[in-house]
């Protein structure tokens, strides 16, 4: 892959409200990360006729429904859910390609730490790494051969069998692999985007990573690093599709320098 010698990476909490829990969790970043590395981007997909007000200390980038349709891609519903809300991180790339890493958090995840401790550590550890998410697994592991979004809507120029997914409410990208995801869209190509993203960058010859599982894709020395796979059985980790964390749930687990998704206020 070209090298990128840009110095800085970029941040991006994305959101589609604005109040004081995502307010908090804005300043948080931003009081945690060093701002001569890192840029701290408010990712807001407005829906149409929404307006929020935002804080003035808070940078903001706002995609809305015509910016995200001149990307020209094909989404698997009319909307961002299911499925395309990596398409707000695309736009932000195509009108903002000079840094290095983007970083993608939703505004339903906690760390339960310093994001510094995080982000510095996979951004020099993990340097050669172009994507880095969550359960990164094939569709041949039997324990995921159930999963309903491997076999909706899935159009990415491989077989089924030859599909891997990533779990993404965090993950980070490198330039060249928001470049490369772009093109791969422009072609048609279309799935749900845990499908889509690692599919096109592993077949791309891109490499891809995973931060806290137990898998092929977790680099030496992350396993259950920055999340815990099954704290609390099977398929029910510190990162989750459902059900929702409560601050008190996560307090009470004393648990360090850990990831959790979803939690909600």
């Amino acid at each position: 892959m070209a090298h990128i010698s840009y110095m800085k990476n970029v941040v991006l909490l994305s959101t589609h409200i604005v109040n004081d829990f995502v307010i908090q969790k804005y300043r948080k970043l931003y009081l945690d990360l060093d701002k001569k590395k890192y840029d701290i981007i408010l990712l807001l997909n407005m829906d149409d006729g929404c307006e929020w007000k935002v804080p003035g200390d808070i940078v903001c980038f706002t995609t809305n429904c015509d910016s995200i349709n001149d990307l020209e891609y094909e989404p698997i519903e009319e909307t961002l859910l299911p499925g395309s809300c990596h398409f707000p991180v695309l736009r932000f790339f195509i009108d903002n390609p000079s840094y290095r890493f983007y970083w993608f958090i939703e505004y339903d995840v906690e760390y339960t730490g310093n994001w510094l401790t995080l982000m510095k550590d996979c951004d020099v550890t993990l340097i050669d790494y172009d994507f880095l998410s969550c359960y990164v697994e094939r569709f041949d592991e039997k324990k995921n051969k159930y999963w309903p979004w491997w076999y909706r809507n899935n159009n990415v120029g491989v077989t089924q069998k030859n599909c891997i997914k990533g779990f993404n409410p965090i993950c980070r990208y490198s330039n060249d692999a928001l470049s490369h995801t772009d093109s791969y869209q422009k072609k048609g190509y279309s799935a749900h985007s845990e499908v889509l993203i690692t599919t096109c960058l592993y077949h791309g010859g891109f490499k891809i990573g995973d931060f806290g599982g137990t898998g092929e894709f977790v680099p030496k020395g992350y396993e259950r690093k920055y999340y815990i796979p099954d704290l609390f059985g099977f398929e029910n980790g510190t990162m989750r599709y459902r059900p929702i964390y409560t601050i008190e749930e996560i307090e009470q687990t004393g648990l360090q320098d850990k990831l959790f998704h979803p939690i909600k206020q």
